[in-house]
């Protein structure tokens, strides 16, 4: 083999081996860029996992207050309809045991008008 045959061998050694660094560089850069893109979006997932969680946390305190609420509105009407029923049997026995203040005015106001009708015409 002459001289300017290895020459060329090694020019074209020399090359491929400029153009695989070249590519290894390129290649070391993209992966730079791509370990930056995978750290980002891993960032941007825990995130996302994190705002998940406290979107739970949250909606689960909104439930447990809303079932308080329930129990305490439900308590709350047991109450209430304990009381109505209760007014209704006073008034009931109000009415049975002793007259209202409404039927002694009726009363009174019956016996007035008799009263009334009972004296001569001039006296009225």
């Amino acid at each position: 083999m002459s001289f300017e045959e290895m020459q060329s061998i090694l020019q074209g050694i020399l090359l491929s081996q400029q153009q695989l660094q070249s590519s290894q560089q390129q290649f070391q850069g993209e992966m730079v860029e791509l370990k930056a893109l995978a750290n980002s979006n891993g960032r941007a997932i825990q995130a996302m996992l994190d705002q998940a969680a406290t979107d739970r946390l949250r909606d689960e305190e909104r439930a447990q207050q809303h079932e308080e609420n329930m129990r305490r509105h439900e308590e709350e009407m047991r109450e209430l309809k304990a009381t109505n029923r209760g007014l209704v049997n006073l008034a009931v026995s109000i009415d049975e045991d002793r007259p209202t203040i409404l039927r002694l005015l009726q009363s009174n106001n019956s016996k007035l008008d008799t009263l009334l009708d009972r004296l001569p015409p001039q006296q009225q």
